[in-house]
């Protein structure tokens, strides 16, 4: 929720007038640092990726409001009630924002980017649009059972998202980083698979796939599974390499369980050796 979700934040301005954010401009109470703090208070909603670039230009004597900027479609000023300046009389402001997207927080000189104009003060950014987070971990009762807990979560965001929305989108970023191990599972047991040998198919050209499978899944009952297991027979590939007679010398294998062999495994295309 901190760290991983996605927002829009000032990384660059221009400023009529100021060659570095040292500076003061004559009919301005606030000088070139208190306006670039004040534009990064300034909260965005983006509608595409591209760096977009807002103008502003005021005359008028008092506050410089955020909802100044020039309007683009592209963009939205979620707070227009942000003080950016305040203007003495005959006091003008001139200025050009590029506003971006991006996760965290990135310092100014990171902020850099190709074809920027002379005169461009790079400003540190948090994109971050969650502004706290707070969690509490209770115990709660479900029905009879006293054991279970209840999470209650406060989130805070800056407008520009809904809270239910950045924590589904922080859930699906979470369940998008550990998938990569259950896929390594996945490309583990495959792997694995790949590299058992086959028991080559002595009848019905059934696939050594197949006859790697164990014993369990055509469902003996429990008298069969435990002979099977008593023979220490776990795949049907081993089971497929006896004979009748060799099974019926296990103690308390009988013919009832030779026959529910015979006909499951003749279900699957394959029989017991000759």
């Amino acid at each position: 929720l901190l760290s991983s979700l996605e927002g829009a934040a000032v990384i660059a301005t221009r400023i009529k007038g100021a060659s570095h954010e040292f500076a003061t401009l004559p009919g301005v109470v606030e000088d070139v640092m208190g306006i670039i703090l004040n534009l990064k208070k300034i909260r965005f909603k983006m509608y595409n990726d591209e760096v977009q670039t807002l103008k502003l230009s005021v005359s008028k004597s008092g506050p410089v409001l955020a909802s100044s900027f020039e309007a683009n479609s592209n963009i939205e000023i979620i707070n227009g009630e942000q003080v950016i300046a305040t203007l003495e009389s005959g006091g003008s402001l001139v200025m050009e924002i590029d506003v971006a997207k991006g996760k965290g927080y990135s310092p100014a000189e990171k902020n850099k980017k190709p074809g920027q104009p002379a005169g461009t003060m790079l400003v540190d950014a948090v994109f971050t649009p969650i502004k706290k987070v707070y969690y509490e971990v209770e115990n709660t009762r479900v029905g009879q059972a006293t054991d279970y807990d209840r999470l209650i979560l406060e989130v805070w965001t800056d407008g520009s998202i809904n809270p239910e929305d950045a924590l589904l989108f922080s859930a699906k970023l979470l369940s998008d980083s550990v998938k990569i191990f259950i896929s390594y599972d996945e490309e583990e047991k495959a792997a694995s698979k790949a590299l058992a040998p086959s028991i080559p198919a002595e009848s019905g050209g059934i696939s050594g796939d197949i006859l790697n499978q164990s014993v369990e899944i055509i469902e003996l009952s429990i008298r069969a599974a435990n002979c099977l297991k008593q023979a220490k027979i776990k795949t049907i590939g081993e089971l497929t390499q006896r004979t009748k007679e060799e099974l019926l010398a296990y103690k308390n294998f009988g013919k009832k369980s030779l026959d529910e062999i015979e006909m499951k495994l003749k279900e699957l295309g394959v029989s017991l050796k000759e």
